[in-house]
């Protein structure tokens, strides 16, 4: 009988985390976590499978609306997919980019948002370059799985329009895990919205957000030169591109930011 150690995402994460083993050294298993910025759970599941007591939040209600979906009935999501995608001409793939929220039935919305993630080749969505040949039939099978594993998963949407503020409802006593990714300049007055599923991210407010909260907190950060400057009141931790701790920032692909001891 399968097991949850081997529980992974279905789906693509565009940034490529490398970094939950590491987490298990920082986070004890005893703490409630709280993680916001779902998407692909990279991040998450592993520590979810390891037995950690871990809140999933969003408030991009087509990204609650899939894993709530994949909880429930992963299977129908994979045979619509599978379905789809054996009848989609590769120009229509665009079509699906622009319209794939404005369908009725919420698995054929999951169907649609799991093809065009796998269609992708960093696993955008709504945006990016797609090609029907970028898709596998062997990757559905992990799709097919996901409900054995996560009947137990706890999901929660904020309707709040920005993320961070569903931050209010946390416990005093749980730990915020924000799997950012990329660090990106905010230019005033520019946001950077890409599509139904993307995050708008501000650095700043982020870290005056944590402050005002007094949580514990872990970020997760591609490497980026500016981090360190960014966030220097913390702590920091570098990890390659193996999942391993380094002292080398210039080998670091993941670097972890947190107010707990390291």
């Amino acid at each position: 009988m399968e097991t949850k150690v081997n529980f992974k995402s279905p789906i693509k994460d565009p940034n490529n985390f490398v970094s939950s083993e590491v987490l298990k050294q920082i986070i004890p298993k005893d703490r409630k976590l709280n993680s916001f910025l779902l998407f692909s759970g990279e991040i998450e599941f592993p520590l979810y499978a390891d037995g950690y007591d871990i809140c999933l939040n969003t408030n991009k209600y087509v990204i609650y609306e899939f894993w709530h979906c994949a909880r429930n009935d992963s299977n129908n999501i994979a045979n619509q997919a599978l379905g789809i995608h054996k009848r989609t001409h590769p120009q229509s793939i665009y079509h699906y980019q622009d319209q794939w929220p404005t369908y009725r039935d919420p698995y054929l919305r999951s169907a649609l948002f799991y093809l065009l993630n796998r269609y992708s080749p960093t696993g955008t969505i709504s945006h990016g370059e797609v090609r029907r040949d970028n898709f596998s039939l062997l990757s559905v099978e992990t799709l097919k799985r996901f409900d054995y594993f996560c009947k137990d998963l706890e999901l929660h949407y904020h309707k709040d329009e920005y993320f961070l503020d569903g931050l209010n409802k946390v416990d005093k006593s749980d730990v915020v895990l924000l799997p950012i990714g990329k660090y990106s300049y905010n230019l005033i007055g520019k946001h950077t919205y890409k599509g139904y599923e993307t995050y708008h991210i501000d650095h700043g407010a982020i870290k005056q957000k944590l402050n005002e909260l007094g949580n514990d907190f872990v970020l997760i950060y591609k490497n980026h030169p500016r981090l360190l400057e960014e966030f220097r009141n913390f702590n920091h931790l570098f990890v390659n591109k193996f999942g391993k701790i380094t002292n080398r920032v210039n080998l670091a692909d993941d670097v972890i930011i947190t107010n707990m001891s390291i």
